[in-house]
């Protein structure tokens, strides 16, 4: 939200090079502190299991393919919003305040989202937690096409917001929770993150080859971002039933 509200004053005055300069040495300076006040937690030896042999465990699992799959095709959706709402608010017709301050808006009510999201997954469980905001953002990606109003894109942002972070905040404890061991904490992450890290990657250059190929026509690439966001939550859902699969409980 800080990030986000520095550059759009900084990008008309100082230009984009200086902008993200200045955004680059903030950062900076709070890795420098941040590296100076943290440690890290040494685990025992016996903590410690080899990388290859879990690698061929995971790649065998299907409970392992089905949530890292749900939270890719989740997240390819996710960011199309994300990337694009500001610049969608501007181009329809929204109050000139609201829209340039957008991105903030969502992180805001994003930011209420991960806290709170965090207590109810501890409630009723990170999947059942995590299958809703899931589906919640598919259904905004769709309703993006709706907010043509300063009104409908105020709604939208503070919904899209809690349904994105919420998302996020959750979707690590995915990948831990198919963990056997605290030594498989790590990798399971690591492989996690390689899914997610590739849809952040790759889901804005496709909506922005769809948006062009539709001659400035946000239809296309939203209901992309829906579509996948959809079959990610489905994965999830399949996910869930193939780990309920092995417990008596409903708390997931």
């Amino acid at each position: 939200m800080f990030f986000d509200i520095l550059l759009n004053e900084l990008f008309p005055r100082i230009g984009y090079a200086a902008s993200v300069r200045i955004a680059g040495y903030i950062m900076t300076a709070l890795l420098i502190i941040a590296n100076i006040l943290f440690k890290p937690r040494v685990f025992p030896a016996k903590l410690h299991e080899p990388v290859r042999p879990l690698l061929v465990i995971i790649v065998k699992e299907s409970e392992a393919w089905l949530v890292c799959g749900g939270c890719f095709f989740t997240m390819l959706g996710l960011f199309i919003p994300l990337i694009y709402v500001q610049v969608y608010a501007t181009s329809h017709g929204c109050d000139e305040t609201l829209a340039r301050y957008s991105i903030a808006v969502v992180n805001a009510a994003a930011c209420i989202a991960r806290v709170s999201s965090g207590m109810v997954a501890d409630r009723i469980g990170r999947m059942n937690a995590t299958i809703p905001f899931a589906l919640l953002v598919a259904i905004m990606c769709f309703a993006m096409l709706g907010a043509t109003s300063t009104a409908g894109t105020a709604v939208f942002l503070i919904v899209f917001g809690i349904a994105s972070g919420g998302f996020i905040a959750l979707a690590p404890g995915l990948f831990i929770m198919l963990a056997h061991t605290v030594a498989q904490v790590g990798v399971r992450s690591g492989v996690g993150f390689c899914f997610i890290g590739l849809a952040a990657l790759i889901s804005s250059p496709i909506a922005g080859v769809l948006l062009a190929a539709a001659d400035g026509s946000y239809v296309a690439p939203c209901c992309f971002g829906g579509a996948c966001a959809l079959v990610g939550t489905a994965m999830l859902i399949l996910g869930r039933r193939v780990i309920a699969r092995g417990t008596d409980g409903w708390k997931i």
